[in-house]
């Protein structure tokens, strides 16, 4: 039986909103497909970390980092 493999993608659309944020989503990589999912967690690019797939140490980062991982299982 094959596992699901999650990760974290932002901006996978490439789009900022007015605001200047973008959207993070859980990646679900399964039987060969993937399927996206919205976190509901809106960031602008200065607080996202691409390297290590997380938010940067910011004033929230603990209820953003918590939200995310929940959504996401880890």
């Amino acid at each position: 039986m094959e596992k699901a493999v999650f990760s974290t993608v932002f901006n996978r659309q490439n789009y900022l909103t007015k605001k200047g944020t973008a959207t993070v989503e859980a990646c679900v990589y399964m039987h060969g497909k993937r399927k996206y999912f919205n976190t509901g967690v809106s960031l602008k690019p200065e607080q996202w970390d691409n390297k290590k797939k997380r938010v940067k140490p910011t004033a929230n980062i603990i209820l953003m980092t918590l939200l995310i991982n929940t959504l996401i299982g880890s």
